[in-house]
C-alpha cells in the first residue's frame, strides 16, 4: 500500500510539474536549488573542519613563520614560538637580523606523530650574509607541536639556531 501510495505521488508531481514551471519562473526554483546545494557544501565543510586534525593550520603556521624570518618581521615571527622559548627568541632574532638574509624557503616535508600534535619539517633555505653577497642552501628541522590551550601550532625549535 505504501509503494503505492508513493507511486501516485512521484507520477502526480511530475504531471504537474511543467505545469508549474510554465506558470512560474525557474529562477526562484533554481536559486532554491543552489541556496540548498551551498547550504550542504558550508555544513559539510564545517562538519570536515571540526572532525579534521588541524593540518592546514600546520601548513599555513609554517609559512606565516618562515615568511615573517624571510621579511625580518620578527614580532610577527615571535607569534609562533612556544611560549617558553620566547625569551630566547630575541636573541636569535637579533643574530638573524644582522648577519642573515633568507632569499626563499621550501618545506620539503612534513612529519606528523601518531597523535598529529607535533610535526617535524624539513625546510630549505636559500640565504646570504651582507659581508658575502653568495647565495647559499641549507637543510633545516623545525618541531613544531600543537597547543590544545591555544588552538594553534607553535614552533619549539625554529632549525636557525644553528646559525653563528
Amino acid at each position: 500500500m505504501k509503494k503505492v501510495c508513493s507511486l501516485k505521488i512521484s507520477l502526480i508531481g511530475m504531471m504537474l510539474l511543467p505545469v508549474l514551471l510554465s506558470a512560474t519562473s525557474c529562477t526562484p526554483l533554481l536559486i532554491g536549488q543552489a541556496a540548498c546545494q551551498g547550504a550542504l557544501v558550508v555544513g559539510t565543510a564545517a562538519a570536515s573542519a571540526s572532525a579534521r586534525v588541524p593540518n592546514e593550520d600546520l601548513k599555513r603556521s609554517i609559512d606565516e613563520f618562515n615568511e615573517a624570518l624571510q621579511f625580518k618581521d620578527y614580532s610577527q615571527a615571535l607569534a609562533f614560538m612556544v611560549p617558553d622559548k620566547r625569551n630566547a627568541f630575541w636573541p636569535l632574532a637579533d643574530r638573524l637580523k644582522q648577519k642573515l638574509d633568507i632569499a626563499k624557503y621550501e618545506v620539503r616535508d612534513l612529519e606528523l606523530d601518531k597523535t598529529k600534535r607535533n610535526a617535524t619539517v624539513s625546510l630549505y633555505v636559500e640565504y646570504w650574509r651582507p659581508e658575502c653577497p653568495i647565495v647559499k642552501g641549507v637543510s633545516l628541522k623545525q618541531k613544531w607541536q600543537y597547543s590544545e590551550k591555544d588552538k594553534k601550532w607553535e614552533v619549539g625549535v625554529t632549525g636557525f639556531e644553528a646559525f653563528p
